[in-house]
């Protein structure tokens, strides 16, 4: 589901309700398959896919986020830099940089 839907704007509700079980239960579940909690998992399904827009560079960082399924160009700025340690407008110059 994350993997197929993460561009749209999905929360806890829409997970439950796929698999049948509560927050609770679910989360216990994902994070022991996983590792991870759900929403942490689609960040991480959405920043992965982000990345390969950024190396194409067509788009704009707005624009990026959107098409992730990111409303928030800055809360997607924010979670981009604590994954990679840097900006999302710098991923693709990084091997450029010196």
């Amino acid at each position: 589901m994350i993997e197929s839907r993460y561009r749209e704007p999905l929360e806890y509700d829409d997970f439950c309700a796929e698999v049948r079980l509560s927050r609770c239960h679910l989360c216990n579940i994902f994070s022991q398959a996983v590792g991870m909690p759900p929403a942490a998992y689609l960040n991480h399904v959405r920043l992965e896919a982000a990345t390969a827009l950024l190396s194409c560079g067509n788009k704009n960082i707005a624009e990026i986020a959107c098409d992730c399924g990111i409303s928030d160009a800055n809360y997607f700025s924010r979670i981009f830099r604590k994954r990679y340690g840097i900006p999302p407008s710098q991923y693709g110059q990084r091997d450029t940089l010196g």
